[in-house]
């Protein structure tokens, strides 16, 4: 059986110990990186990058944009010809070749259910990567959950539907919770499990041939108490609110493009 693949992750914050963590819990031989020293279940640490480069057959970068300069001054000639895939949000493949020396490069971006195997990954890469490279990433992106490859020009706004979304979602079923402690009268532990089983039953519905507008169709009736809730949210201007939020995720994704380039 052929062996496989060590990975090096430049860069262990929150997304990249998550992604470390599945792949070792998958068998996966990991090198990570930060600034200063750190211990890691399973992992061999460093604060050496070129060390860890040298160790990796694969690099996957996760520092932020801010540092992006500074790290490729530091790794920009031992890169050769490895694998590079950035989770970097906002950072093109362009500026990736460019600044860190990368020749085989690749984006991805998947969210924190990466640890539970549940996320869904997005990945594009240049011209210099063959059917095998690309396999071997959706290899890899897969111990954390379903994988895709896009469009580079997708990147950011995958990153604000996929990524950004779960805490959009969190925001607003945490809202819901406070409402039906507060103005319901509900335990906040029996109200969240409530509201989980009903977002559940929810999903499941809209992943057959329900739209989300013909569920709330069969759910509202005109002058009902359904419709009376309906109305305050349309008074809101829910939908615009969550357009507002939406396009300044995929603005600030923009403008993180420009700070690794300035930084």
């Amino acid at each position: 059986m052929k062996a496989k693949s060590s990975i090096g992750i430049i860069g262990v914050g929150t997304i990249g110990s998550i992604i470390a963590e599945r792949l070792i819990s998958k068998g996966y031989t990991v090198y990570g990186s930060r600034r200063s020293k750190f211990k890691f279940s399973g992992m061999h640490t460093t604060t050496d990058n070129r060390m860890l480069i040298k160790n990796s057959d694969i690099i996957i970068i996760a520092t932020k944009q801010k540092d992006v300069k500074e790290l490729g001054s530091s790794i920009n000639s031992a890169l050769g010809r490895k694998l590079v895939i950035s989770i970097m949000a906002g950072v093109s493949i362009s500026q990736i070749e460019r600044i860190l020396g990368g020749k085989m490069v690749s984006r991805a971006m998947t969210n924190i259910a990466f640890s539970d195997g549940r996320a869904i990954s997005a990945f594009c890469c240049n011209k210099m990567l063959s059917k095998s490279d690309k396999a071997l990433i959706k290899t890899i992106l897969s111990t954390g959950g379903e994988v895709i490859e896009i469009e580079e020009k997708l990147m950011d706004p995958f990153t604000v539907i996929d990524s950004c979304a779960v805490a959009f979602y969190s925001m607003l079923l945490n809202s819901i919770n406070v409402s039906a402690s507060k103005t319901l009268g509900f335990d906040p532990k029996l109200a969240k499990w409530i509201i989980l089983n009903t977002m559940r039953a929810t999903l499941e519905k809209a992943s057959s041939h329900d739209t989300f507008e013909e569920m709330i169709h069969q759910v509202s009736t005109k002058g009902g108490m359904t419709d009376a809730g309906l109305n305050v949210l349309k008074e809101g201007d829910l939908y615009g609110l969550v357009d507002k939020a939406y396009g300044a995720a995929l603005k600030r994704g923009l403008e993180l493009s420009s700070i690794a380039e300035q930084s």
